[in-house]
């Protein structure tokens, strides 16, 4: 069946909410040339303002796809691939062992791949108030996650909804799109621990956050794990490995 130029409005499911969403889909461009020097067939899917694209050439093989701004996956052979994951799997053996270990902070947690670089932050010796412990990053996947402590103030509310409103409201000053995506939860395992998932705007990109926050005994630590939204598939497994990885000291 010949494809046509353009896109459809459509209901469809979405998995992960488990609802109905409202999309926009099909190709903007499509090209009968065999060798694939004119430009190939191009879908695009739209949810949320976010667009994905995929690019196919005429015989229906996938050429690449943009999951988000500045991030495309390439097809690549069998033997590619082979030795792309023998080659992960070396550098995760050489890898076991590397957690991290915030003794002020009371936990400890563990890169949740090779790629996941972690940089502390010096502690000022005259800052007695909340600072950033440090940053685990990835650059392939464009995802980090940023660790704080933040000490408890005299008569400070320590109520999870409390905390939550206050800080959904700091993270909104600077997203002032930001909503929440799933509601508080309890992480099983951590005492005092809890889970909320988020998305909004910053500098103008979609942006998908899991904040965790942990209560201890001389303070909070609160994680914002962040990755594109319009790759979060590709990005939710090692969030999903970071936050199992945490534990308390």
């Amino acid at each position: 069946m010949p494809r046509r130029v353009g896109l459809l409005d459509l209901r469809v499911i979405d998995p992960e909410r488990e609802e109905i969403v409202h999309v926009r889909a099909g190709f903007t461009s499509v090209t009968q040339d065999p060798s694939g020097r004119r430009p190939g067939h191009e879908f695009h899917w739209e949810l949320d303002g976010r667009r994905f694209i995929s690019y196919f050439d005429a015989r229906q093989n996938t050429v690449q796809e943009r999951l988000t701004e500045g991030v495309m996956a390439l097809p690549v052979g069998r033997e590619q691939a082979e030795a792309a994951a023998k080659q992960a799997g070396k550098a995760g053996a050489e890898g076991k062992g590397r957690e991290v270990t915030l003794a002020e902070a009371g936990i400890a947690f563990a890169p949740p791949g090779p790629l996941w670089n972690w940089t502390a932050k010096d502690a000022s010796p005259g800052n007695t108030g909340w600072r950033v412990l440090g940053r685990m990053a990835n650059p392939v996947l464009v995802t980090d996650a940023r660790v704080e402590w933040h000490p408890y103030e005299a008569g400070s509310e320590r109520g999870e909804e409390a905390v939550q409103a206050w800080l959904v409201r700091r993270l909104r000053a600077v997203s002032p799109d930001l909503k929440i995506v799933n509601e508080r939860r309890e992480l099983t395992g951590l005492e005092g621990a809890w889970q909320l998932d988020l998305t909004g705007t910053l500098r103008k990109e979609s942006v998908r956050t899991v904040a965790v926050v942990v209560d201890r005994p001389g303070g909070r630590v609160v994680l914002l794990l962040a990755g594109p939204a319009g790759a979060w598939e590709q990005v939710r497994p090692a969030i999903v490995r970071f936050v199992r990885s945490i534990r308390l000291l």
